[in-house]
């Protein structure tokens, strides 16, 4: 069966004047296409930053490139991971890109739900286990 992730929906949301990118489970490979297409067809891709990015398949060290970082300059990034999962979700260097870039991470084996919500152009975030 031919590896489906790279053809991940992935989705950009403008939201009571936030900015969200949803990135299903592509791959580094897929996130260098989607900039090189954003560059080539004008209005493609908005600029960044995001107020939220949900990393790509659960964190592994296959996505969530410092390219992709650089390009979106994410607030904040939600990581959906199983506890003590047996792939080492999330990945060590992807949590270090993003924190090296000042970005918020949430993740769910450590904080449990992660409930998020706009008022007044800003993003509010509760968690709960």
């Amino acid at each position: 069966m031919e590896d489906q992730n790279p053809s991940s929906v992935v989705f950009y949301m403008n939201m009571g004047g936030t900015r969200w990118l949803f990135t299903g489970d592509m791959d580094q490979g897929a996130e260098r296409e989607l900039l090189r297409l954003g560059g080539e067809i004008p209005g493609l891709l908005p600029e960044g930053p995001v107020d939220v990015l949900k990393i790509a398949h659960h964190g592994s060290k296959s996505s969530t490139s410092e390219e992709w970082l650089s390009a979106w300059r994410p607030k904040h990034a939600v990581i959906s991971v199983g506890a003590h999962n047996v792939y080492g979700h999330p990945n060590a260097g992807v949590l270090s890109r993003l924190t090296e870039g000042g970005t918020a991470v949430h993740r769910t084996d450590r904080d449990g739900e992660v409930q998020m919500e706009v008022r007044d152009g800003r993003v509010y975030i509760r968690t709960k286990l």
